[in-house]
C-alpha cells in the first residue's frame, strides 16, 4: 500500500507479522461506538482526531487492541486485504445511523448479520425481525417488535457510551426516549435511581414507549425527568443547557397553543372516553427473553403520579 497514510504501518508495528497481507489477517473488528458530538474525543491510530465513529480492533494473536476511525476503514479499497476484515463496519454504521433517525425504519443486513454474530439479537430475533422487514405496512405489534429490536441494535452495538444515550434523553422534548441500560446503570449507581426505580426501566428500556401501557408511560417519563434533571452537571456543559432551555421554551409555546385549539374544540363524550382509555390498563409482558416473564394484571388504576417506589410492585 504506497502510502504517507500512517494505518497500515501502524497495525503492522501492534502485529507479529511484518507484512501487511499477513498482518492485517490477525486482526478482527471487535466492536464499534458511536459518539455524540461534545463527548470526549478519541483519536485514530493512524493520529486523525476527533473522531465519533469508533472501530475498536483487536489482534487475536497478541491481544492487541486499538482503536480506527469509520474514516479510515472506509479507506480500504475492496482489494485490499483489510476490507475483508473490516469492510462491513461502514455499513454497519450507515444502518446504526439510519436508525438513530428513525426508530421505525428497517436495518439493514449488515447489520443484522453483526448483531447475530455479536450475540446482539437471538435467532428467534432475528427470525421475526427478517419475516417483517420486507413489509410497508405493519400492523401495531408488528411495529412494536420492530422498534423493541432497532433498540436493542442500536444501544447493544453503537451507543455505548452513558453520555451519548443522555445526550439523546436531554434533547427529546417530551421525555420518553429510552435512556438505554448503560445510562440507567449509571443513574443507579449515581443514586439518583433507586432499585425500584432500577428494576423497572432495565425491564421496559426496549419497550416501544407506545406499547406501554399509561401509568408506565408516565413513570418513564418521571424517570426520564430525574435522569435528566440531576445528570445534568454529569453530562452536559452551560452552553449546551442554555441552548436547550431555549429550544424547550419555544416548543413549549407551541404545544400550549396547539392544545388550547384542540381542547376548544373536543366535546364532551370525547373527554370521557379519552379518561376511560386511560384508566384502562392492557395486559403486556416485561419479559426480556423466553426465560424470564413478567406480567402485569389488567386493571383499573389510578392516575395519581406515583409518589413512593413501593409503588413500583404494579409495574
Amino acid at each position: 500500500m504506497a502510502s504517507s497514510w500512517q494505518l497500515p504501518a501502524e497495525i503492522i508495528a501492534l502485529s507479529r507479522a511484518k507484512t501487511w497481507v499477513a498482518a492485517v489477517q490477525e486482526w478482527d473488528l471487535d466492536y464499534i461506538e458511536r459518539l455524540e458530538a461534545g463527548e470526549d474525543s478519541e483519536s485514530c491510530l493512524c493520529g486523525n482526531t476527533p473522531i465519533i465513529e469508533l472501530c475498536h480492533i483487536i489482534n487475536t494473536k497478541t491481544q492487541n487492541t486499538a482503536v480506527v476511525g469509520n474514516h479510515c476503514i472506509q479507506k480500504f479499497e475492496k482489494d485490499d486485504p483489510a476490507h475483508a476484515v473490516f469492510g462491513n463496519a461502514p455499513k454497519v454504521f450507515r444502518s446504526i445511523n439510519k436508525l438513530l433517525n428513525d426508530s421505525k425504519a428497517t436495518a439493514s443486513k449488515a447489520l443484522l448479520d453483526y448483531a447475530s454474530k455479536k450475540g446482539v439479537l437471538t435467532k428467534s430475533q432475528l427470525r421475526g425481525y427478517e419475516e417483517d422487514k420486507g413489509k410497508r405496512n405493519l400492523r401495531f405489534c408488528e411495529l412494536k417488535y420492530r422498534v423493541k429490536i432497532n433498540n436493542l441494535l442500536i444501544f447493544g452495538i453503537a451507543v455505548k457510551t452513558e453520555k451519548a444515550a443522555y445526550k439523546r434523553l436531554f434533547q427529546d422534548p417530551d421525555h420518553d426516549t429510552t435512556a438505554g441500560p448503560k445510562l440507567i446503570k449509571y443513574a443507579f449507581e449515581k443514586r439518583v435511581l433507586t432499585k425500584s426505580n432500577y428494576d423497572f426501566y432495565i425491564k421496559i428500556w426496549d419497550k416501544a414507549h407506545g406499547s406501554l401501557t399509561v401509568k408506565q408511560k408516565k413513570y418513564k417519563v418521571d424517570l426520564n425527568k430525574k435522569i435528566i434533571n440531576q445528570l445534568k452537571a454529569d453530562f452536559i456543559d452551560n452552553r449546551e443547557i442554555q441552548n436547550s432551555c431555549s429550544s424547550s421554551s419555544s416548543y413549549s409555546s407551541s404545544s400550549s397553543i396547539i392544545s388550547s385549539s384542540t381542547n376548544s374544540i373536543r366535546t364532551a363524550a370525547e373527554k370521557r372516553k379519552k379518561r376511560e382509555e386511560e384508566e384502562d390498563f392492557d395486559l403486556i409482558d416485561l419479559s426480556s427473553s423466553s426465560e424470564e416473564r413478567v406480567t402485569i394484571r389488567s386493571a383499573k388504576r389510578s392516575r395519581n403520579v406515583i409518589e413512593s417506589d413501593d409503588e413500583i410492585s404494579e409495574f
